[in-house]
Order: structure tokens, then C-alpha cells, then sequence
């Protein structure tokens, strides 16, 4: 509304025809909706342009188009689609996203101070699009209705006492809500006979885990591991009968079993020390024989494989009879280093021939969210050329800390 309505005092545009002058409005209007996205996040996550002002766009259009007689739909011709009970689906909670924003907070500004003016109203708003999202700030001299999404309910309000009193005010906790929804989902939901966890980090790698059936995702790994609770919380959420985890870390295997301990689920712990393995693992899972048959089939499905982790060296020292420097990059096999480089591809072959490649048909790497496609598929090319006889495969892994990890089997 802002953008036309100071669109619209230019002396540019009042000097055209009246036509020519309303097309103009309506052509920055659009152009300004085509940008919504940009300047509200969760506009931009949608998908979508604002609802409210494409609704302008459109009474302004249906104006326009009623000065220049063109014809337009009858909506009361128009098919009305068919609803069915399948239509209406009940909403899926575990595909809920974590909410940014906390508090849903409401509230009236009354009693505007005098001085208080429009522009004073739209610095208001745009105060609160910083500290939230789904703002509506709209209103007069006389009283603002305010609805925000935010984490600091108390800022927002501390802001619309700068320009009035604050009356009717309501707060709500959306992330209670949000867990209570879920518990509530999980309580009518039927228990299931088997679901799978893997603790795993990289978008990359979740959705790796997820192609291969495993249900549930628990955010952890190299210096950020999740809680004996965390655990806990994950499978009960699962709600089986049986849940095998791949922990996927060495540290994490320990808090698996105490979970464990604490659940009323069959818990089978394959004891995965790397996102490779546990990946082996889940490759292994078979939804036509029993939860035992399936871990008894993982336990042994990554068994002669070797891995291997190119980062680095976060200080200087002498390990492993290799001296490194802060900033080098080093390749290790999970337990010690085996090279050091000051280039990635080149730590890459050096860790290849290590471990050995040139006995292995396939090689994998995985690359990290610092390195790009394009780079990573450079690396895989020198790989491809040093081991002619091997398969090379190279995937997103999106891992923090690491460049590549690698797998040979």
C-alpha cells in the first residue's frame, strides 16, 4: 500500500493521463509484491508473495479493467472443485519445522500520543519485522492492531509504548503448543512395529538416511553430541515396538544404551563410529523379515569397509609421527593422521593411497558444506583417473568440519 500510495504522488507519473496513470500504480505494485519475499522470511520459506497485498494488485487490476471496458470472468460460471473427506488431511506433525519464533503476541495501541504521526506507525512495523515475522502493524491515529511472531514479546510492546498505551494484550507460547499438538499426534498415532533413528549431521546426509528408510533424525555427531534425553525423547516419539539407532559416533554409542535402559521399546544399537557406516547399515534394512533378522543383517554389513575424514588441523603439533600446522589440511582414518596437505584434492589422493584404494571397487566421497559441487566433482575426476579399476561416487554430504569424508569397500 506504502509503495503505490508514494508511487502514485510522483510528479513523473500525476503528469500522464489518468490511464496511463493507473497502469503505472498497478505495474509498481506488482513489482513491489514480486518482492515480498525478499523482506519477510517466512513469505520467502512458502513460497509465496503476501496474500494481502496481491489481493490489492487485484482490486486495483478489476478497476482498471472496468475503465477500459475489458471483459471480465463471471465467477459465478466458474467450476467449483469437488470436496471429498480426503480432501481436508489432518496435518502431518512431524514434518513441522522448529519455530523460529516463539510467542504469537497480540495487542492493541490506544491513546496515540499527539505527536505521534503515520510515518511513526510504519517505523513501528518495520521494528517489529527485525525481532519477528508474520507482522501486521495497520491502523490510524486513533488505534493500531499489532500481531508479531517473536521471541521478544516484551520488545514489541516496549516499542508501541514509544507512540501510545498497549490494551488487550495476549501472549502465547507457540512452541508448547506445538509440543502438545505432537504429543497429542503421537498418543492417537498406532504404535508401529519398527522404526530406525539415525544421529547424523548435513542436509545432505539426512536426507541419504531418510531415502534409505530411516525415520527419525537426531541432529549430533563430531563435537556436538546429543543427550542420553535427547535420545530418549527421539524414540518415544518413534513409537514402536522396535527402534534400531545407528549412534555414528563412537561418544554417542554409550548414551544410546543408557536411553535405552530408560524405554519400554526393544532397542537394537548397531554401533556405528561413523555416518559410513551407519549408512551401510541402513542400506541393509529389509522391511519383509523380523527387527532381530534386520540388525543381525547390519551388524555385519559394513565389515571390511574403511573410512576415512579430510579436515583441519585446528593447531600445531606432532601426531602420529606427521607435524602439522594450524590450517593444514589433513586426512585421518578416524583414529590418526595419515597425511597432511595444503590442498584438499591432493589430501584426498594422499588418503586414498593410505588406505589402500587400489584394492577397493568402490570409493565414495561425501563432500561438506564448504566445498562445491563443482569442486567436488573435479576431486572425484582425480580420484577416477588415479583408480581407474574402481567405482567412484560422489555425494552431498553437507557436514560441517569436513571436507570430504570417504568410504572403500
Amino acid at each position: 500500500i506504502r509503495v503505490i500510495a508514494e508511487n502514485s504522488c510522483k510528479p513523473t507519473v500525476l503528469r500522464s493521463n489518468f490511464t496511463d496513470y493507473f497502469a503505472n500504480l498497478i505495474a509498481k505494485g506488482e513489482d513491489i509484491l514480486e518482492k515480498t519475499p525478499d523482506m519477510l522470511p517466512v513469505l520467502k520459506k512458502a513460497g509465496t508473495v503476501d496474500a494481502g497485498g496481491k489481493g490489492l494488485i487485484e482490486v486495483l487490476r478489476g478497476m482498471y479493467n472496468v475503465l477500459m471496458g475489458i471483459d471480465m470472468p463471471d465467477l459465478a460460471d466458474a467450476p467449483v472443485p469437488e470436496t471429498s473427506a480426503d480432501t481436508f488431511l489432518p496435518p502431518n506433525y512431524e514434518a513441522l519445522d522448529d519455530i523460529e519464533f516463539g510467542y504469537c503476541t497480540e495487542f492493541f495501541v490506544v491513546n496515540l500520543d499527539k505527536m505521534t504521526t503515520l510515518a511513526d506507525i510504519d517505523k513501528l512495523r518495520d521494528k517489529l519485522m527485525n525481532i519477528g515475522d508474520s507482522v501486521i502493524c495497520i491502523g490510524d491515529l486513533e488505534l493500531v492492531k499489532v500481531h508479531v511472531h517473536t521471541n521478544n514479546p516484551g520488545s514489541a510492546i516496549q516499542y508501541a509504548l514509544k507512540i501510545g498505551e498497549v490494551d488487550k494484550v495476549k501472549i502465547e507460547n507457540m512452541r508448547q503448543q506445538n509440543r502438545e499438538l505432537k504429543a497429542q499426534a503421537q498418543q492417537n498415532s498406532e504404535r508401529k512395529e519398527l522404526q530406525m533413528i539415525s544421529i547424523c549431521s548435513g542436509d545432505g546426509w539426512k536426507s541419504l538416511f531418510k531415502d534409505l528408510g530411516v525415520t527419525h533424525i537426531i541432529d549430533g555427531g563430531q563435537t556436538m553430541n546429543p543427550s542420553v534425553d535427547d535420545i530418549l525423547q527421539m524414540i518415544t516419539r518413534a513409537n514402536a515396538e522396535s527402534v534400531i539407532i545407528f549412534p555414528n559416533n563412537k561418544n554417542i554409542i554409550l548414551a544410546a544404551e543408557q536411553a535405552r535402559e530408560l524405554s519400554d521399546s526393544i532397542i537394537y544399537i548397531v554401533p556405528t563410529v561413523n555416518m559410513m557406516q551407519g549408512l551401510r547399515a541402513a542400506m541393509n534394512y529389509n522391511p519383509t523379515i523380523s527387527p532381530d533378522a534386520n540388525f543381525k543383517n547390519m551388524l555385519t554389513s559394513y565389515t571390511g569397509m574403511l573410512c576415512g575424514e579430510i579436515t583441519n588441523a585446528i593447531k600445531t603439533t606432532n601426531l602420529d609421527g606427521i607435524s602439522v600446522h594450524d590450517g593444514d589440511i589433513i586426512g585421518l582414518d578416524g583414529k590418526k593422521i595419515l597425511t597432511k596437505s595444503n590442498d584438499v584434492c591432493e589430501a584426498v589422493l594422499g588418503l586414498c593411497e593410505k588406505l589402500g584404494a587400489e584394492d577397493f571397487d568402490v570409493i565414495t566421497l561425501y563432500y561438506g558444506n564448504n566445498v562445491t559441487a563443482e569442486y567436488a566433482a573435479e576431486v572425484a575426476v582425480a580420484v577416477e583417473e588415479k583408480y581407474e579399476d574402481a567405482e567412484v561416487i560422489c555425494l552431498d554430504g553437507g557436514q560441517q568440519h569436513y571436507h570430504f569424508l570417504l568410504s572403500l569397500e
